[in-house]
Order: structure tokens, then C-alpha cells, then sequence
């Protein structure tokens, strides 16, 4: 069966492990704040998203299946000086990846972060 996954902090320790485990049948869509346009790489397309402003101007692919947030900020050693940036990626973000989620019709949405949070 082809999913349709979009994967936030691919980057990340857990989730480049789970971008290798990913099969050749998924259509992936990773959320990445280093990029300024969207790009394809076979079977992943990468997409402009930064989860630290407080505004996700970003459109969900459409008849996504999953949603994987992965993401932490990469500031969570630097608080409380980086406290809105902490907040917004690791806290805010969830909620209007949630509630875009909701919307969209997605069926499954997992949330993991690493301890260092």
C-alpha cells in the first residue's frame, strides 16, 4: 500500500533513523528549515518549513496519511534566552500541526522527541 508521510525533524536522531526505515512505497514529505524551496529526491519531496516562527505558512500535501513530529528545537540547551524559540518547535508547532492535521483528514499523527527535551 503507498502512504503519504510527512515527517518533521528528519534531521534529528530519531528521525533520520526513521527516514532510512521508510520504504521505496512511501510518498515522504520532510519539513526542513535549511531549505528555501521545495525539492525532490526519488521518493521524498523537501519542503521550506520553519517550526520557530511563530506562523507555520506551509500547505500540507494533500490525503496525507501520518504525520511523524520528530522535531525539537535545536536551541533546547540555550534557555531560558531561546525560550520563544523552544516553545514554538517543540510546543506550539505540535498544536497547529495537530489542528492542520485534523483539517486535512489525516488518520495518524505520532509525536517522539529525544530526551534532550
Amino acid at each position: 500500500m503507498h502512504s503519504k508521510i510527512l515527517i518533521t525533524g528528519a534531521s534529528g536522531l530519531i528521525g533520520a533513523e526513521v527516514l532510512k526505515k521508510l520504504g521505496k512505497d512511501c510518498e515522504i514529505f520532510v519539513a526542513d528549515r535549511t531549505i528555501t524551496a521545495s525539492k525532490r529526491q526519488g521518493n521524498i519531496t523537501y519542503l521550506p518549513l520553519d517550526l520557530s516562527k511563530s506562523e507555520l505558512c506551509f500547505d500540507m500535501p494533500d490525503n496525507l496519511d501520518c504525520v511523524l513530529h520528530l522535531a525539537q528545537s535545536e536551541k533546547f540547551r540555550d534557555f531560558p534566552a531561546s525560550a520563544i524559540e523552544v516553545f514554538n518547535v517543540n510546543t506550539y508547532s505540535t498544536l497547529l500541526l495537530l489542528d492542520h492535521a485534523r483539517r486535512s483528514g489525516v488518520k495518524k499523527f505520532v509525536y517522539a522527541s529525544s530526551g534532550g527535551i
